[in-house]
């Protein structure tokens, strides 16, 4: 029993007992948690690292050279049909399972 339940202050005469399951923590315990969470998340994002400029200027050219490969390699086998053609030489036998 604390000074923050009902009927016990100090110089009180009369402890009521706690209920069960409605144990308070005293204010200032509680808003001090609440400042302490609402600090750490706050800080939290600002400690993780972030790419430096170098890294993303490499992932952006490694980004832009696939996209060309993929565009060239369409552009060369499969423009103006929109789909992939077999090889002139290639035959097609009960073997392939067509």
């Amino acid at each position: 029993m604390g000074w923050w339940l009902p009927g016990g202050g100090p110089g009180s005469a009369s402890r009521a007992r706690p209920r069960p399951g409605l144990s308070r923590a005293p204010p200032c315990r509680s808003s001090l948690f609440t400042v302490l969470l609402v600090l750490l998340l706050l800080s939290w994002p600002g400690g993780a690292r972030a790419m430096g400029p170098g890294r993303v200027a490499k992932l952006r050219r490694e980004t832009v050279d696939m996209f060309y490969h993929g565009y060239d390699n369409y552009m060369k086998i499969a423009f103006p049909e929109d789909e992939v053609r077999l090889k002139p030489t290639a035959t097609r036998t009960a073997s392939d399972g067509c």
